[in-house]
């Protein structure tokens, strides 16, 4: 039963899918639907409300980035600090962060061990 605790089933028109949370790169709102991105290059649309997921998935290591995003933090590889902060993700894509939501990624900096020189 414990190895169920790290799933999610996400249901759409087609089918239940059986999803890892570690599977999951981020969530990304568009329209009335929410798009889930995996690793595996596969994209699951449901239309379950964003805000009602990262209710649900902040206990998982999300974060919510931006108004139509939320993001799998143990798949953020780099932070860019140019123009404001922008998310890298492990499969090279790059997602915003959102003035009200860069204290949320802030915290997230923070509990992370630096080696700076």
């Amino acid at each position: 039963m414990d190895q169920l605790q790290d799933k999610i089933l996400l249901s759409n028109k087609d089918a239940y899918h059986i999803v890892t949370f570690d599977d999951i790169l981020y969530c990304k709102s568009k329209n009335s639907v929410t798009i889930f991105y995996l690793l595996n290059g596969e994209e699951i649309i449901t239309s379950l409300a964003i805000g009602t997921l990262e209710e649900r998935l902040v206990k998982h290591s999300f974060v919510r980035s931006h108004q139509s995003y939320i993001v799998n933090m143990n798949h953020i590889s780099r932070i860019h600090k140019n123009n404001g902060i922008e998310l890298e993700l492990t499969n090279r894509c790059i997602l915003p962060v959102s003035t009200r939501r860069k204290s949320a990624i802030m915290q997230f900096i923070g509990k992370i061990e630096r080696f700076q020189s």
